[in-house]
């Protein structure tokens, strides 16, 4: 930890990492949008959106984390996650437009990282 006033228990890289999010709202209805990554650390990660109206703070979700640079392992990170923080739009620092809102979320599950190719198979690697 650095001083009194950071909290954080991992230290947070940026990244720009392409993510699908799957959303359940209370009513059991399922809301997908895919956006980018903005920032990761052991303990959560922030994306951005522009449809902020479908997330509520404390609401689970589920994220797929697609790994640049990785396109012929067609590999993928997937996990659980909870919404954190509901950041306005304008908030990012230079990180994206002043429309996008910022999601904080924390990892509800480790992130598994799958490949498509041997998930066909029936297998996965963790």
């Amino acid at each position: 930890m650095k001083g009194n006033s950071e909290r954080r228990e991992f230290t947070r890289f940026p990244v720009e990492f392409a993510v699908e999010i799957i959303a359940h709202d209370s009513t059991g209805k399922t809301c997908r949008e895919r956006s980018t990554l903005k920032d990761i650390c052991g303990g959560g990660a922030k994306f951005t959106t522009l449809r902020p109206d479908i997330y509520a703070q404390g609401q689970p979700l589920d994220i797929v984390v697609y790994l640049p640079g990785v396109k012929k392992l067609n590999a993928s990170m997937k996990g659980k996650a909870t919404v954190v923080r509901i950041e306005p739009p304008g908030h990012l620092h230079g990180k994206g437009t002043n429309k996008e809102t910022g999601i904080a979320i924390s990892f509800d599950t480790w992130l598994d990282f799958e490949r498509a190719d041997m998930e066909r198979s029936g297998s996965t690697i963790n």
